[in-house]
């Protein structure tokens, strides 16, 4: 019996290239293996050209779940609807890019970041937050950490606060500086010097002197219940 002809020229037929199947991204144009209707990517396929996407087609376009790469490295995974990213996805910069080893996962409207996200850098830093427009809202992890932080330095540093810091007079001369806390801000802490210990008893002359008012950063200083004692090195 013999075939249809309609039957036999679809089962001998080859897959559909990207001149009889147009896709519509300028940067696919070039091979394409996969679904076809009316001239037109549809349904999952594979596109290449000085990119690559596999993924879902609808009328040529990228519509759907897909992963998009470029030659430099870049991969976007995620979805897509009328041949921009829509919907949540991730962006990884690829090691041709400026921005190597960064990446984003989160919400995009019409190719731009929008919605909730978090963006990661490769030292561990990242932002997790709001996107408006492309453009990162709010503070980052990474500076929250450290808002926190100075936060906390400014509890343990409040007025008030007797404070202790490790020094020398001259070479080798020892000396603890023991003062009180007058004010803390960004800058660093305001301390009115209440004395200088030696290994002798009080320091009279030379370097700070008891009743001095010290700008130092907070690092420089230790809150000290008791007056700890330098050291007999």
């Amino acid at each position: 019996m013999r075939l249809p002809l309609v039957l036999l020229l679809l089962l001998t037929a080859s897959p559909l290239s990207a001149a009889e199947c147009r896709v519509i991204d300028p940067e696919l144009q070039g091979e394409y293996q996969g679904g076809c209707r009316k001239g037109l990517a549809h349904g999952e396929g594979v596109a290449k050209g000085t990119a690559e996407y596999r993924g879902a087609f609808r009328n040529g376009l990228k519509d759907g779940h897909g992963i998009k790469t470029w030659a430099w490295g870049d991969r976007y995974e995620g979805g897509f609807v009328g041949d921009r990213r829509q919907g949540t996805g991730s962006y990884l910069w690829g090691n041709g890019s400026p921005w190597a080893g960064e990446r984003y996962e989160g919400d995009y409207v019409a190719d731009l970041r929008e919605g909730s996200g978090v963006y990661y850098w490769p030292n561990g830093d990242r932002f997790e937050g709001q996107w408006k427009a492309d453009v990162r809202q709010g503070y980052s992890a990474m500076e929250q950490r450290r808002q926190a932080a100075a936060n906390a330095r400014a509890g343990a540093f409040a007025p008030g606060t007797l404070v202790c810091a490790p020094g020398k007079i001259g070479i080798a001369h020892e000396v603890m500086r023991v003062g009180m806390v007058e004010t803390v801000d960004d800058s660093g802490l305001r301390v009115r010097l209440l004395e200088v210990e030696g290994r002798s008893g009080i320091v009279t002359s030379g370097g700070s002197q008891a009743g001095e008012v010290l700008r130092a950063p907070v690092s420089d200083w230790t809150p000290c219940l008791e007056r700890p004692q330098p050291s007999n090195r």
